[in-house]
């Protein structure tokens, strides 16, 4: 990612997340991808997709506790934060910002663990 992608990247989660502390930082390795912060704290990772000729960008962020919406409010400052779950499905709901739908809350199997990850697409019409 080149400093014009990062910069409009950053801009617009803190615009979303009405928190002016969040900081992106590109990575070194895997080309494409950048650490997100906030303060001084790493709490994600974002990477750059460009499939068919479209442009995304895909932050992952570990929810490291059972209740995620608190967790979520909590991190972020921000107590718009809510989590529902979708009728048909255990491991996965779906994360609002107000009324907004913004990403999803998906429990994965890592390293032997489950665990919870907030997964949010920003689309190039994002940035605009």
């Amino acid at each position: 990612m080149d400093k014009t992608e990062i910069e409009q990247v950053q801009r617009y989660m803190r615009t979303l997340f009405n928190n002016p502390q969040i900081n992106v930082a590109a990575r070194a390795k895997p080309k494409g991808s950048a650490e997100v912060f906030l303060g001084e704290e790493a709490i994600g990772t974002l990477d750059k997709d460009e499939e068919d000729g479209e442009l995304s960008y895909h932050f992952r962020m570990p929810v490291l506790d059972k209740d995620a919406p608190s967790y979520l409010r909590t991190k972020f400052g921000n107590p718009k934060f809510k989590v529902v779950a979708f009728a048909k499905s255990k491991d996965t709901a779906e994360v609002y910002l107000g009324e907004d739908s913004i990403g999803t809350l998906t429990k994965d199997e890592e390293k032997g663990k489950v665990v919870q990850n907030f997964r949010m697409a920003i689309f190039e019409t994002d940035l605009e």
